[in-house]
């Protein structure tokens, strides 16, 4: 029942990006999803764009709260790579964050690299990809809260965003997880043992808009 609701899903997903593809014509794009927008965006990513010609005009894809594994590309996906630096077009951004001090990441990370193993195997590319939204360098996993450009404070809801707040939130790669440390005033609430699944991209919403407008430079400034 499951699969059938997520290809039901999907299959709306896959519509609706042939409709927006006619719409913008040859221009470039972004793909973002997050939990459920994530796995399908992860799977359109393999079936329509990952070693095609839209893969020449895709500006990056922000993959956000799901377990995509490090070794999936090379396996899953032949050609797109993770972004290693702020800066890379072409590429795929992944974070599912936890709240540090409350979830452990080392008895976290086997549950996280479970389908990976069930798939392909027991081997170091199990390892979930953890891209630090703070720093979007696959070389720098931890930064300072003062890195942090601007996160969405209280709970998700309907209606406008409040005010964000700079300087709010501290995070670090480990075993594939990010780990972060948020500060109480956006009283934020985590689910049962950490999970912070509803703040994934509130958390780093300005830090994201901004990357997300460094990368679209980028790739117009490589197009010329």
């Amino acid at each position: 029942v499951r699969e059938a609701a997520f290809a039901l899903a999907y299959s709306d997903v896959e519509r609706a990006f042939d409709a927006f593809l006619k719409e913008i014509g040859n221009r470039p794009f972004i793909i973002a999803g997050h939990s459920q927008g994530a796995f399908h965006t992860a799977t359109l990513l393999e079936k329509r764009i990952d070693g095609t010609a839209l893969q020449k005009r895709m500006v990056a894809a922000y993959i956000i709260g799901i377990n995509l594994a490090e070794g999936e590309f090379g396996k899953r996906y032949n050609s797109v790579k993770p972004c290693a630096t702020p800066a890379q077009t072409g590429c795929v951004v992944q974070w599912n964050a936890y709240l540090d001090g409350v979830a452990d990441a080392a008895k976290l990370a086997p549950y996280s690299q479970s389908t990976y193993v069930q798939k392909y195997g027991d081997d170091a590319g199990k390892v979930t990809l953890c891209i630090n939204p703070l720093t979007f360098d696959m070389t720098r996993k931890a930064a300072p809260a003062s890195a942090a450009k601007g996160a969405v404070a209280g709970s998700p809801g309907f209606g406008p965003l409040g005010p964000l707040k700079a300087g709010a939130v501290a995070a670090r790669c480990e075993n594939g997880l990010l780990m972060v440390s948020p500060d109480k005033a956006l009283g934020l609430e985590p689910l049962a043992g950490g999970v912070m699944h509803y703040h994934d991209l509130g958390l780093f919403w300005a830090d994201t808009s901004a990357n997300a407008a460094l990368r679209s430079r980028a790739f117009l400034k490589a197009r010329k």
